[in-house]
């Protein structure tokens, strides 16, 4: 009697392995690829969203924009000594600019606004 090695279950299972490992390892590895080339975008595109969401957090109060409660004029010297400057009002945005858009739009409050809006920090 021959003895069947190559035949039975475990010799389909055998030659078929031998068929499908190598498209099999280029189809797993192609994966890991676009997998890691997606890593990038992912985070920018997480980020993105976060600055959306920082930015739609922020609003102008209606007393910012009447200028009930305008700050009083700063130093000089403080307002140069950081980028972030003085603000006295805590409303995020720097005093001598929320001053020089006041004096440069007056009698425009829905320009005040939009000035304002891009002002904060």
């Amino acid at each position: 009697m021959k003895s069947a090695e190559g035949s039975g279950v475990v010799g389909f299972f055998h030659r078929a392995w031998r068929l499908i490992r190598w498209p099999l390892a280029v189809l797993v590895v192609a994966y890991i690829a676009l997998v890691v080339w997606r890593i990038p975008g992912y985070s920018a595109e997480q980020q993105s969203k976060e600055t959306v969401a920082l930015i739609q957090s922020k609003h102008i109060a209606p007393n910012d924009v009447d200028g009930k409660h305008l700050p009083p004029p700063p130093d000089s010297k403080l307002v140069d000594a950081t980028i972030a400057g003085v603000d006295a009002n805590q409303n995020g945005i720097r005093d001598d600019v929320e001053l020089a858009i006041f004096k440069e739009y007056p009698n425009s409050p829905y320009t005040r606004a939009a000035e304002l809006q891009y002002a904060i920090d």
